[in-house]
C-alpha cells in the first residue's frame, strides 16, 4: 500500500484495501508544467524568488498527490484531502445510490481524466466527487463490482 500511513488509522482491523488512487499522473505534470512556465515568465524580472519557485515545483506534484488520496476496501470509499488539515469521507457501498462520471473535452484529451460523483441515499447532492481522476470508467467498473459481489 503507497498510503499505509493514511489508512492504518481509518481502516477495520477486518478491512482490506482493494484499490488506492490519487490524482491523474498527467494531470500533475500538467500543473508542474504550467507552474515552471510562470518561474521561467518570471525568472528574468524576479530571479531571486524564481529560484525558490522552481524548488517549489516537485513539491507541487507531491503535495497534490498527498492531499488527494482515494481508497476502495470491499466495505467502503474512504477519501482523504489535505495534508496538515485534513478531512475524511467515508460511504458505504449500500449506501450509494448512484455514480455520474463527467469527462470534460480537454481533460479526457490531455489527461486521459475525468471526474466521479458519486450519490448516496437521503441526499440531493454529490457526498463525493473525485476529480482528475485517471481512467473514471475503470473506477467505476471496480466499485460496481466490489458493490455486486
Amino acid at each position: 500500500m503507497r498510503y499505509r500511513k493514511i489508512w492504518e488509522k481509518v481502516l477495520r482491523p477486518e478491512e482490506k484495501v482493494i484499490k488506492e488512487f490519487s490524482l491523474a499522473k498527467k494531470y500533475i505534470i500538467f500543473i508542474q508544467i504550467i507552474i515552471a512556465f510562470f518561474v521561467l515568465i518570471y525568472f528574468f524580472i524576479f530571479w531571486p524568488i524564481s529560484i525558490l519557485f522552481l524548488l517549489g515545483i516537485p513539491l507541487a506534484g507531491w503535495y497534490l498527490r498527498k492531499s488527494n488520496v482515494y481508497c476502495l476496501t470491499e466495505k467502503r470509499i474512504l477519501v482523504h484531502r489535505g495534508w496538515l488539515s485534513t478531512q475524511l469521507i467515508s460511504v458505504n457501498y449500500k449506501k450509494i445510490t448512484d455514480i455520474v462520471i463527467q469527462e470534460p473535452f480537454l481533460e479526457k484529451v490531455l489527461f486521459q481524466s475525468g471526474h466521479i460523483s458519486i450519490n448516496t441515499a437521503g441526499s440531493d447532492l454529490h457526498e463525493i466527487i473525485l476529480k482528475h481522476i485517471e481512467k473514471p470508467h475503470q473506477i467505476r467498473k471496480k466499485i460496481d463490482k466490489i458493490k455486486n459481489g
